[in-house]
């Protein structure tokens, strides 16, 4: 199996991030997944025959032209940057506490976010904001199975207005969520006949060279064993 161990500059998926990747002997049992966080590091035991699902050609082909056509309804909200896929552990997902027993501690989601510029008439000031949806990816009977389980918005800015400008993008963002659970089931239709053992999400694009490095808060992977 791979063992591959990750730094981060900053808290545990929320940060740039250095790693590596080296083989280990593989249990006579073995689970694969995540072993152990920590502030800054973290530790992943993969699979030798795993297969890595890049998910940033599948944001852009089935959740962004989703969320470009929707934005158009927001002629005051202009894109930005994204989409992006991070990953949050459970207790770094924002509505954590008001749904604690929801997962266990250690679960990891998928945030699927973009950032926006909101243009506001004077005298309020402009504001920035990003629009995040946060996915449970989980296998059910060998199935891969993704569900959106809540999305949040966080403003910067928009004085004195802020708190109508996230009501506002927090009602849009609700009310999208059948739009991107509908991109999700049509992704998900491409491995919808295969069963697998175990699934992961990855830091980066899933790269097995010994040293790697990115932008956890960025760019993600899957990655499935058969």
């Amino acid at each position: 199996m791979l063992k591959s161990t990750f730094t981060f500059f900053g808290a545990t998926f929320e940060s740039f991030f250095t790693g590596v990747n080296a083989s280990a002997p593989t249990p006579n049992h073995p689970k694969f997944g995540w072993t152990s966080f920590n502030q800054a590091h973290a530790v992943l035991d993969r699979a030798d025959n795993e297969f890595v699902l890049a998910l940033e050609p599948i944001l852009k082909t089935q959740f962004l032209p989703n969320i470009q056509k929707a934005l158009k309804s927001q002629p005051q909200v202009t894109l930005t940057g994204g989409p992006f896929a991070q990953i949050a552990l459970w207790p770094q997902v924002p509505y954590f506490l008001s749904r604690l027993p929801d997962h266990p501690l250690n679960t990891t989601l998928l945030r699927i976010y973009i950032n926006v510029h909101i243009h506001t008439p004077w005298p309020a000031s402009d504001a920035d904001a990003s629009i995040s949806f946060y996915i449970f990816v989980r296998l059910q009977n060998g199935k891969l199975k993704a569900s959106v389980d809540g999305a949040w918005v966080i403003v910067n800015g928009g004085w004195p207005v802020t708190g109508q400008i996230a009501d506002a993008l927090g009602k849009f963002a609700k009310g999208e969520i059948p739009t991107v659970q509908a991109g999700l089931d049509s992704a998900l239709k491409a491995v919808g006949s295969a069963t697998f053992k175990d699934i992961y999400l990855i830091p980066g694009d899933g790269n097995k060279a010994p040293i790697i490095a990115g932008d956890a808060t960025q760019a993600s992977a899957l990655g499935l064993v058969p």
